[in-house]
């Protein structure tokens, strides 16, 4: 597609499509906010886990030796599924930003469209 072309997925000319350029700047948007939101998840995720953490041994601090370590232990063990779901998401928005959706697509071809009203005759 290259930066032309991917530029063309979110400015419409406004005069000719008015509803097209509204929707340009709602794509826009939205493109943005998912790396956004990966990058509060995982902020979110360890700032939460250190504070556990920090709570648990003032707390338990007479048996913060015995009990702290299996903590750390859990918050490993959240830190290696956070790492997982950060990953399928990078892959989930990684392959809707590369996958097209125009006109060409299999989806908007009438041939379905077609087969679906003969079985439901």
């Amino acid at each position: 597609l290259g930066v032309m072309g991917n530029a063309k997925r979110y400015w419409r000319n406004p005069v000719k499509d008015p509803n097209g350029s509204f929707e340009g700047i709602l794509e826009l948007i939205g493109e943005l906010s998912r790396g956004i939101a990966l990058a509060l998840r995982l902020f979110g995720n360890a700032f939460a886990g250190e504070v556990l953490l920090l709570i648990i041994a003032v707390l338990t601090s007479y048996f913060a030796s015995v009990v702290l370590p299996f903590f750390m232990a859990f918050e490993l063990f959240i830190g290696f599924i956070q790492a997982y779901v950060f990953f399928v998401l990078t892959l989930i928005f990684t392959s809707l930003a590369v996958t097209s959706h125009g006109d060409n697509s299999p989806e908007h071809s009438p041939a379905p469209k077609a087969k679906m009203a003969k079985q439901l005759e």
